[in-house]
């Protein structure tokens, strides 16, 4: 009886461990992200919806929210036409990125969240991969 409470006790700190490891390479990995975007657009998470924040002249321009589960890590990619990287919903989610524009007091849904990087188009590779990432991690 000894061992079977301590092995269960020792698989709960080792699960406690993968858990908070697991968040800490989210935080990383968001950092990362708005590392490469130089804040003029921020990434973050309130509960299980991803937020991205878009400012200009300091004051926030535009907000979309997706949950995380509703995107498609795989399809997530650089658009050059649009110089934007584009995370996709997935198939079974319709208008799943609900985008609120500022300016215009305007609300809408779309079926992908678009990330504006004309003119910082070398961050690409590293945006996309930490953003596949991030998608899966917090998948898991």
């Amino acid at each position: 009886m000894r061992i079977l409470v301590i092995s269960l006790f020792s698989a709960l700190i080792l699960l406690s461990f993968q858990a908070n490891g697991q968040k800490d390479t989210i935080k990383e990995t968001t950092a990362k992200i708005n590392e490469l975007l130089g804040g003029g657009t921020v990434v973050s998470f309130k509960k299980d919806e991803l937020i991205v924040e878009v400012f200009k002249n300091g004051d926030i321009f535009r907000r979309d929210k997706v949950y995380i589960n509703d995107l498609n890590a795989d399809a997530t990619t650089y658009l050059p036409d649009e110089w934007s990287v584009v995370l996709r919903c997935s198939r079974r989610s319709r208008d799943c990125v609900d985008r609120r524009l500022f300016v215009h007091k305007k609300q809408s849904q779309y079926t992908r969240l678009t990330i504006l990087i004309k003119g910082n188009e070398g961050i690409k590779d590293d945006l996309v991969s930490n953003l596949k990432k991030l998608i899966r991690l917090y998948q898991e």
